[in-house]
């Protein structure tokens, strides 16, 4: 017995990394243009002839075709902070799916970053690519705002020792209760 090709989209996924097996056609949504250049070689090696790419934003996505199943790994969903465009994220992605769908979405848990407040920049990963080491460190901070956690996210990228990068995101996390009401209020 075969089992069925599925329809799986990811949010923000260039590489398609979040995949557990290859050729799935899977359509990934950007918030931006550059990793969909720098990261579709990479997912084309892995899963050749499976992968549509589109540039999309994923709050305001639509398809003919319905999906499977839906996917935001990697922080990509905590991007959203204001609460009309969580839930333009949430009806769009329910309307994208098959009635038998499922929506799989990483999202970060408000009560640790509460709780930390802070978190110095430090290393947390260290990668070798073409020829230069690159460590990637990370911190944050939380922000001050009554009705919802907001994180100011720090990275600094050392790019063989002698060169920076720095950026700065500012992303949400949220309570099981309140993410619980975005998804019984719009799915």
């Amino acid at each position: 017995t075969s089992l069925r090709p599925w329809r799986r989209m990811d949010h923000a996924c260039a590489t398609a990394s979040s995949s557990a097996r290859p050729r799935l056609p899977i359509q990934p949504l950007e918030p931006m243009a550059d990793p969909i250049t720098i990261n579709q070689p990479i997912a084309r090696l892995r899963f050749p002839d499976s992968i549509e790419f589109q540039l999309d934003d994923m709050r305001f996505f639509s398809f003919e075709k319905k999906f499977d199943i839906v996917i935001s790994l990697f922080g990509s969903f905590n991007y959203i902070t204001e609460d009309a465009d969580i839930i333009k994220v949430f009806k769009n992605t329910w309307d994208a799916l098959k009635p038998d769908g499922t929506g799989l979405f990483e999202i970060w848990n408000s009560m640790p970053i509460i709780k930390i407040r802070e978190k110095p920049v430090t290393k947390v990963s260290k990668i070798n690519y073409k020829g230069k080491e690159i460590e990637r460190e990370r911190g944050f901070k939380l922000l001050t705002n009554s009705n919802k956690t907001l994180v100011e996210v720090d990275y600094n990228y050392v790019i063989s020792k002698n060169e920076n990068m720095t950026d700065r995101h500012i992303m949400r996390a949220f309570t099981k209760d309140e993410i619980a009401d975005f998804i019984t209020g719009n799915g």
